[in-house]
């Protein structure tokens, strides 16, 4: 029986709030405007709606305005005295959908240094509950690899020629996405969900065929039909013997249903 594994509400990468600092961080970076506001046009966040919990863009948008109001009372660092971030326009909240869709400034003022440290502490306190919890979580790697964490266990899948398929499953069956730089911005990304036009929850049952369609749209838009049902079925197999080794996980990340074909990631 698989075991739903649920990460957006600890895990900070790929969520909303971590994301929304990242890329105020990246903002100050390219422009440090020491004691004045970053003044930012709305579809400069465009991007950032991908991280939203919900299905439509309005209510993306949505999300993306509450988050945004959550930072702005946010409190950290000795008693709380410290702030990641100050928003100076409060009145663009007043109607943030229709501001959004206008293009007007958002005025946020920020340091680099507050912001880095407040996504530190999004970490510290993710790991402390991830570590109680003993919940698996995936960070990338270099070259398109990816990292597998339980507990105080982890194991690495190096990207690159020969091992970029079995790290893709891995990040497809958490219920990541995979980023396309090539295509145009509507198309992207690709996730299980917004492949098959169908929500996923992370430890759904996927059938190895369906995900071979997956990669295969994935790996230069089609063009590699060398990636086959089969393909898939002996990648998963030896994610699982490589993680079933001691010094790896201990155990299983993968269960696979021979009588229909399907496999589901397992805490």
């Amino acid at each position: 029986m698989a075991h739903k594994i649920f990460l957006s509400a600890m895990y900070p990468r790929k969520t909303l709030r971590y994301e929304i600092c990242q890329f105020l961080l990246a903002k100050k970076r390219e422009d440090d405007t020491i004691g004045r506001p970053l003044v930012i046009r709305l579809s400069e966040m465009e991007e950032l709606l991908q991280y939203a919990v919900s299905s439509k863009r309005d209510n993306r948008i949505d999300d993306l305005a509450i988050e945004l109001n959550k930072l702005n009372d946010e409190r950290f660092g000795d008693k709380g005295r410290r702030v990641p971030l100050e928003i100076e326009n409060m009145e663009i909240f007043k109607d943030f959908a229709s501001n959004f869709e206008a293009n007007e400034y958002l005025m946020v003022q920020c340091s680099s240094k507050d912001l880095e440290d407040y996504i530190e502490t999004l970490k510290e306190a993710t790991s402390k509950a991830e570590r109680a919890a003993n919940i698996l979580k995936i960070e990338d790697i270099q070259n398109g690899g990816v990292r597998i964490i339980s507990g105080n266990k982890s194991m690495s899948i190096r990207g690159g020629r020969g091992l970029h398929l079995q790290a893709n499953i891995v990040k497809l069956m958490v219920g990541g996405h995979i980023d396309l730089p090539h295509r145009p911005k509507d198309a992207r990304f690709i996730s299980i969900s917004l492949y098959h036009g169908s929500n996923y929850d992370t430890g759904d049952y996927i059938s190895f065929s369906e995900m071979s369609d997956i990669l295969r749209e994935i790996e230069n838009d089609g063009e590699r039909p060398d990636i086959s049902v089969r393909s898939v079925r002996d990648a998963v197999n030896n994610i699982n013997m490589e993680s079933i080794k001691d010094e790896k996980l201990g155990k299983e990340i993968f269960e696979i249903n021979s009588t229909d074909g399907s496999f589901c990631l397992l805490n």
